[in-house]
């Protein structure tokens, strides 16, 4: 919550809105402290997810929803907005964080899910990772990972992260 109240939006995908319904807000007393929610950004081509999701009664920070697609709920809000960009394009994250710069957007914060974590990377957009690791360790071989599956197959492929730290 610390590092959301220092982002212009938080980023999503759908399925993590869909699987989740999370509220991705500013908690435990730091609105008090005068901080506000970030505004969000939801990826979803085919605009899938429902009118019904959490997100859209919160009317304190601005919504975005980026695809090919508009929401039909989209006119009924006045803080939902659409950005019509294909996440097919070559362009999909120049083109998505132009925008967003155009409207006072300076900083993002990913939050989910693996595919547009690895997409992000892809792009060389990513000037930071940070992970959390809870003090439980669970999940399968079929579980969702950080990271999609990638071309990535030699040492000289992979992604470098540099000046790393732990806290």
């Amino acid at each position: 919550h610390k590092i959301r109240r220092e982002v212009g939006a938080i980023l999503v995908g759908k399925g993590t809105v869909h699987d989740d319904d999370p509220m991705l807000n500013v908690r435990y007393g730091f609105l008090k402290k005068g901080y506000k929610n970030p505004d969000l950004i939801i990826l979803d081509t085919n605009a899938t997810l429902p009118e019904t999701i959490r997100l859209i009664s919160d009317t304190s920070r601005n919504i975005y929803f980026v695809g090919d697609v508009c929401p039909s709920f989209i006119a009924i809000y006045p803080h939902l907005h659409f950005f019509k960009i294909s996440r097919h394009r070559v362009d999909f994250w120049e083109t998505l964080l132009a925008k967003l710069y155009d409207i006072g957007i300076k900083s993002i914060l990913i939050e989910g899910g693996a595919g547009i974590y690895t997409s992000a990377l892809e792009a060389n957009i990513v000037d930071k990772c940070i992970f959390y690791i809870a003090p439980k360790l669970f999940g399968g071989k079929n579980d969702v990972h950080v990271f999609s599956a990638s071309d990535k197959v030699s040492l000289d492929d992979i992604y470098q992260l540099n000046h790393l730290k732990v806290r």
